[in-house]
């Protein structure tokens, strides 16, 4: 875990370049949010999924927006289907419990790993970057699998003024 943060650096440079999948970087927030320091890192070494999960659990009960994203990750690799589906269902849970927040994951071949977001200011930027040619590109299922359904989640919040109450 000791090159976790190495990893990551150069991952959100990656995250930075053109690519074919769109008209920019990958995520063009990824490289500001990291070079300003608005991220917080929870290094879990040697974790099982259960040690994982409530890893990931407490960072969602204490989340701040103090930070930008929070990152739980360990160097264990999980089944990546089976973690994605876990994250589909800790984010419609969140979202039940009127909790501004969004979990996106990521399981590769050297880390899992959960980001944490405020879900309205994720949905608030994927506002911005549909007013470019950011998802021309985008297959129209996937653009409704992370776009669409995270916006009908979000518009759930109680008390959001982008959208409808419960």
């Amino acid at each position: 875990m000791d090159n976790l943060e190495k990893y990551l650096k150069s991952w959100i440079d990656d995250l930075n370049s053109p690519n074919e999948h769109n008209e920019g970087p990958l995520c063009p927030y990824a490289k500001s949010t990291w070079d300003n320091s608005r991220v917080k890192i929870i290094k879990c070494p040697e974790y099982n999924l259960l040690q994982f999960w409530a890893a990931v659990s407490e960072e969602c009960e204490n989340f701040s927006t103090k930070n930008d994203i929070t990152i739980v990750a360990t160097n264990t690799i999980f089944n990546a289907n089976i973690v994605d589906a876990t994250i589909t269902a800790l984010n419609i849970y969140l979202n039940t419990q009127n909790k501004d927040i969004w979990l996106m994951v990521s399981v590769n071949d050297f880390y899992s790993m959960v980001f944490i977001q405020p879900i309205t200011k994720i949905d608030d930027a994927s506002k911005v970057l549909e007013n470019t040619p950011y998802y021309n590109k985008m297959h129209p299922e996937k653009f409704n699998q992370y776009i669409t359904r995270r916006r009908i989640l979000r518009n759930n919040l109680q008390g959001n003024t982008n959208g409808q109450s419960r």
